[in-house]
């Protein structure tokens, strides 16, 4: 019986080796690139699915914020005026 497992473990090893290593260059690079596409599309989901838009009464201006977290000097805002019209209006929250 232990020779039987040590067998199957000596021949479970010799696949588990084989494939290691043997990976096409093409293939490993075309397998990086959709992880690094991947990677881009999750981080513009992100960004783009925290933006929140205000409007401001008393100019009547529309701005785009999103609150981000910065690695050393804390929280940061990024505001960025957008044409009010092009706001979805339950997106848009406007001052009081």
């Amino acid at each position: 019986m232990k020779q039987t497992l040590a067998v199957m473990c000596a021949v479970i090893a010799l696949f588990a080796s084989a494939g290691c290593g043997n990976e096409d260059p093409a293939q490993a690079r075309a397998a990086e690139e959709a992880q690094r596409a991947q990677t881009i599309q999750s981080e513009a989901n992100e960004v783009l699915h925290s933006i929140r838009y205000m409007k401001d009464p008393r100019t009547g201006l529309c701005f785009a914020y999103r609150w981000g977290a910065r690695v050393f000097d804390g929280p940061s805002l990024t505001l960025a005026p957008v044409p009010c019209e092009s706001i979805s209006p339950e997106l848009l929250t406007v001052a009081k």
